[in-house]
């Protein structure tokens, strides 16, 4: 979305308009951080339905001893919140440099084909966690909040690997 509102106020010259009251820096970080502030709000709605779903739904047999590991939340927010910096300027900087939408997608699905790989190697996931490909995932900062997420999610994980896949994120981003 925030690539295609930058491609669309390029070319409708709604931009020019824009500039004339605020720099470009603070229009795209209002974009950024807007459009950040309503993925959290998602995030928060989806977590309470979860929490209420959970708590509610304990009577139910397939629910029985399902929990929601508040390790498993923080690391989500952190990583939500780094790979939405990462990924929004990246695609804030191809609505700006491209000329139409067509092209920007084209550019952007790129990144998107990268963030998805660790669901393709999802056997490695469940084969071998600790070894080299799922590593290099992990630490791989347009793959590594799926990755961690994944791993965190299916066995145990090094805490030195997260605080180091956290600080490359943070670094990228």
């Amino acid at each position: 979305y925030l690539m295609s509102s930058v491609v669309e106020e390029k070319t409708n010259r709604l931009m020019e308009i824009l500039i004339t009251s605020v720099t470009p820096f603070q229009l795209l970080t209002g974009k950024i951080l807007g459009l950040g502030a309503l993925g959290l709000m998602q995030l928060a709605v989806w977590l309470t339905a979860f929490v209420l779903v959970l708590s509610f739904g304990q009577a139910l047999p397939f629910l029985q001893g399902v929990t929601l590991p508040i390790d498993m939340i923080v690391l989500g927010l952190i990583y939500f919140t780094l790979a939405y910096f990462l990924f929004s300027s990246i695609m804030a900087g191809i609505g700006a440099v491209v000329g139409t939408e067509a092209e920007s997608r084209q550019y952007s699905s790129i990144f998107s084909l990268v963030t998805v790989i660790p669901f393709f190697l999802i056997i490695s996931f469940f084969t071998d966690p600790n070894g080299p490909v799922v590593t290099f995932l992990t630490l791989f900062p347009f793959t590594s909040p799926i990755s961690v997420i994944m791993r965190v999610a299916w066995g145990s994980m090094p805490i030195e690997q997260i605080i180091l896949s956290i600080a490359i994120l943070l670094v990228t981003t």
